[in-house]
């Protein structure tokens, strides 16, 4: 990966003033007027020690930060663990959670809300004869499966999950062929109530992108391609017809808004959101951020050569994108062959 290029200063302080909760000082308080090109975000990889993430970036207010791993060699489940925003880590058993699978189950995907309380989706391994999906739920003293079918009968899968700021759960429901429901469900796991929000999926998935591999086969790709939680709102972005566009649905006052009509540098790989409203998003140009209230994305981490969605249809690269409390960003990549990077940006003169 490219170290990322130099930034102006006053788009370093407008980040740092945006975030809220960073502890680096302005630059005008450590250059002078001669050397104000001394800040820039350095990229900072992190050893995943041979290990693949099965789950999302979990960044705390406090500045701890989570990532769970799965090492084949070993076939091993642990977590990776940062109590100081990114910058040293240790590693921890993650028995609590893989303790419970069978010899043919796997951990695919496990994200946490901003309480503790954790979504974990395992599957049948690929060479077992069964199928479909189970869900667990709850906090590392207790996790218990999660059925959906409870909430939402006759649907037994969810996609496209996000925890939005106050702990609810959103999501849409699925069907085992991968049929998606049309309606948003949020579930409350503090108090087990559940609701929906009828027709909000005409949006989503309104618009469908084909796109072909090398052999000329086509695929027909979701309409959503990434989603977040930001205060009350389930923010995502979705293929429209003229090209990649961002939503909003406000869960409390029933909406569902354009935030953005025209997303700049290309399909979105991942987004995260700030409790103030600031949410950003990550694509091949780079870390973008937009304001709460605002329309005018800013780009404020370039990483140049990133090989994200759209760019290699041989090998092709997902993301996750998480906020640290200090203000640096962490990126997390997978290729279509499992293999998993993560990456610090952090602010600095040095």
């Amino acid at each position: 990966m490219k170290r990322p290029e130099l930034l102006a200063v006053t788009l370093a302080a407008a980040l740092l003033a945006g975030c809220g909760q960073s502890t680096a000082p302005a630059p005008a308080e450590t250059a002078d007027a001669a050397n104000v090109d001394v800040w820039h975000w350095e990229a900072q990889t992190v050893d995943l020690q041979g290990a693949s993430a099965v789950g999302e970036i979990v960044c705390g207010a406090d500045g701890t930060v989570q990532l769970c791993l799965y090492d084949k060699s070993s076939d091993e489940y642990r977590m990776l663990v940062s109590a100081d925003s990114g910058e040293t880590w240790t590693t921890t058993s993650l028995d609590w959670m893989a303790g419970g699978l069978d010899n043919d189950e796997e951990i695919r995907y496990a994200i946490c809300s901003p309480d503790g309380t954790w979504l974990v989706w395992v599957c049948h391994k690929w060479w077992s004869t069964e199928g479909g999906a189970t869900y667990w739920m709850g906090t590392e003293e207790k996790l218990a499966q999660w059925k959906v079918s409870d909430l939402v009968p006759d649907w037994e899968l969810i996609v496209e999950p996000a925890f939005l700021g106050d702990g609810r759960l959103a999501f849409w429901p699925a069907a085992p062929d991968l049929r998606v429901g049309p309606d948003l469900v949020v579930y409350d796991p503090a108090t087990g109530s559940c609701t929906t929000m009828p027709g909000m999926g005409e949006k989503a998935y309104s618009h469908r992108q084909e796109e072909g591999d090398n052999a000329g086969e086509s695929t027909a790709r979701s309409g959503i391609v990434a989603q977040c939680g930001v205060g009350s709102q389930y923010v995502y972005a979705t293929y429209a017809a003229d090209g990649m566009q961002l939503r909003a649905i406000d869960v409390d006052a029933g909406t569902d808004t354009v935030l953005l009509e025209d997303v700049p540098g290309g399909t979105v790989s991942a987004m995260a959101g700030r409790p103030d409203g600031t949410f950003y998003f990550l694509n091949r140009e780079g870390i973008w951020q937009l304001a709460a209230g605002g329309t005018l994305p800013e780009l404020v981490v370039e990483i140049a050569g990133e090989d994200l969605p759209g760019d290699s249809p041989e090998v092709q690269v997902f993301g996750y994108l998480g906020c640290a409390a200090d203000g640096s960003f962490l990126v997390l990549t997978h290729d279509s062959y499992g293999a998993s990077v993560l990456t610090r940006y952090v602010l600095t003169s040095e």
